[in-house]
């Protein structure tokens, strides 16, 4: 695994958000780390408050969370993807839900304290945040916004978004995800 590559790609990721100075990118050096986790892993655990945020470089991860006994897959990120539970990171309160990594995954680490000092002390920082949580509260708006379309647009998005997501995640959790049951997207699958 080459460093430098990592954190380069994470940087590509963030300054989609903003401009990065040269400051606040040997700062990030300077908090951060750089963590593996393996398939199956769980990342992120119901009722505990999530204290990191993690950089996606490879892998896939699924956030869920049980309702009614069920489990429910909500999303999926990929490579490039900033990971966290958002409401247990942002306001250190307890989870709903859990993060588990579908394949062996490379991240960058960040922890709260660490990503809160960044956010006071680099304006470019809380910019790129204020930007980054603007983007992942129109995915979940567009996730709920699945829930009026078929389950074939919904498929094809998913794929769209997280290319090679069919050979990981478990069929299962692809219909979960979808709020179809297997069968239905057996079918969907081979019409694709």
């Amino acid at each position: 695994m080459d460093r430098d590559l990592v954190y380069d790609t994470m940087f590509k990721a963030l300054s989609y958000f903003g401009t990065l100075s040269e400051e606040l990118k040997l700062a990030i050096l300077g908090v951060t780390s750089i963590r593996r986790f393996w398939k199956n892993d769980v990342i992120e655990e119901s009722g505990v408050v999530c204290r990191y945020c993690y950089f996606s470089y490879s892998g896939y991860v699924k956030g869920y969370k049980k309702i009614d006994d069920k489990y429910l897959v909500q999303w999926f990120m990929g490579p490039g993807k900033i990971i966290i539970r958002p409401e247990s990171f942002h306001e250190q309160k307890l989870s709903n839900g859990w993060i588990k990594a579908l394949d062996d995954m490379i991240t960058v680490e960040l922890s709260y304290d660490n990503y809160a000092w960044l956010i006071e002390n680099f304006p470019d920082f809380r910019e790129i945040d204020s930007k980054a949580v603007l983007y992942y509260y129109k995915l979940a708006e567009e996730r709920e916004e699945m829930k009026g379309k078929t389950p074939e647009v919904n498929l094809e998005k998913l794929m769209k978004d997280n290319p090679g997501i069919l050979d990981i995640a478990r069929e299962e959790d692809i219909a979960s995800y979808l709020g179809i049951d297997r069968k239905t997207l057996f079918r969907i699958r081979q019409k694709l």
